[in-house]
C-alpha cells in the first residue's frame, strides 16, 4: 500500500497544485465553487484505472460541466505513462515528498486525510509501514527558509558582474504579518561580465554603508574559484538530520 501512495503521488507531483487544488475542492464541495462542484456520476474516463474506494466521483471540471478544465491523479497516471513505470519496478517507494506551503495553511493535514479517503489511499502516520506526513514549524509563527539569487551587478560606465548568493533566512509571523527575522547571505562568486568564467572571480562587495551587518561572518570561506556549498540552518523534517 505504501508504494502504491507513494506511486499515486509521485503522478500528482507532476502538478503539486493539482495535488492542493483536489483536495482544498474536495472538503469545499458544498459552497460556491462552480468548478469544483462534484459529479458523482459512476463514469470514469477511458483508460483510467478507477480507485476502490466508495467516497470517489469526479468534478465538474473533469466531465465538461463547469469552466475550466482538470485532472485527478488518477488521470495524470493514465497520460504520463506511470502506470509502465509502476509495472516496471518504479515504484515511488523510500522517495519523500516536499510541499511548500508559504501561508501554513492552518487545515493542510485535514485536506490531505480528505485527498486520501476520497481517492482510495491509505492513511497518513497510521503506523509501521505507512505514509508519513510531518509540518515544519506546527506553531505557524515562526519559519526558515533557503533562497538563491542569481544576479547581474553593475555600475554605469565603470564595471559589470555576475553574482550568486545562497540566502539562509528566518521569518516570524508578527500580528499576522510575515517578516524577516534574519537575513543572512552567503555571496559564492563574483565574476566579471566581460572577463567571463575563465579568467577567476572579483572580491566580494563590501557592505552597504547605509545597512552594515549586525553580526560578523559566521563562516570563514572564500569565493569562486574555489567552491564553497553554504551550510542549511535546519534540519530535514523526516530525517532529522
Amino acid at each position: 500500500m505504501k508504494h502504491k501512495v507513494l506511486s499515486l503521488l509521485a503522478a500528482a507531483g507532476l502538478a503539486a497544485s493539482l495535488l492542493l487544488a483536489g483536495a482544498g475542492a474536495s472538503l469545499a464541495h458544498d459552497t460556491a465553487s462552480p468548478m469544483f462542484t462534484m459529479d458523482k456520476a459512476p463514469a470514469v474516463p477511458a483508460g483510467v484505472t478507477a480507485p476502490g474506494s466508495p467516497s470517489y466521483g469526479l468534478f465538474s471540471c473533469q466531465v465538461g460541466l463547469s469552466t475550466g478544465q482538470c485532472y485527478d491523479p488518477y488521470q495524470m497516471r493514465a497520460a504520463y505513462g506511470i502506470d509502465q513505470l509502476i509495472a516496471a519496478g518504479f515504484d515511488g517507494s523510500g522517495r519523500t515528498i516536499v510541499i511548500i506551503d508559504a501561508f501554513q495553511d492552518p487545515n493542510i493535514e485535514a485536506q490531505l486525510a480528505y485527498y486520501a479517503t476520497f481517492y482510495g489511499l491509505p492513511a497518513m502516520n497510521a503506523g509501521p509501514g505507512s505514509p508519513s506526513f510531518s509540518i515544519v514549524a506546527p506553531d505557524g509563527l515562526t519559519a526558515k527558509a533557503r533562497w538563491r539569487a542569481v544576479m547581474q551587478v553593475g555600475v554605469l560606465h565603470k564595471s559589470a558582474q555576475w553574482g550568486e548568493a545562497t540566502y539562509e533566512n528566518e521569518y516570524v509571523k508578527d500580528g499576522g504579518i510575515w517578516k524577516i527575522r534574519k537575513l543572512h547571505a552567503y555571496f559564492t562568486y563574483y565574476v566579471d561580465y566581460y572577463k567571463g568564467w575563465d579568467q577567476g572571480g572579483d572580491p566580494p562587495p563590501p557592505p552597504i554603508k547605509d545597512f552594515p551587518p549586525d553580526q560578523p561572518p559566521t563562516v570563514d570561506y572564500q569565493l569562486y574559484p574555489d567552491i564553497f556549498i553554504p551550510p542549511y540552518h535546519y534540519k530535514n523534517p523526516v530525517t532529522g538530520k
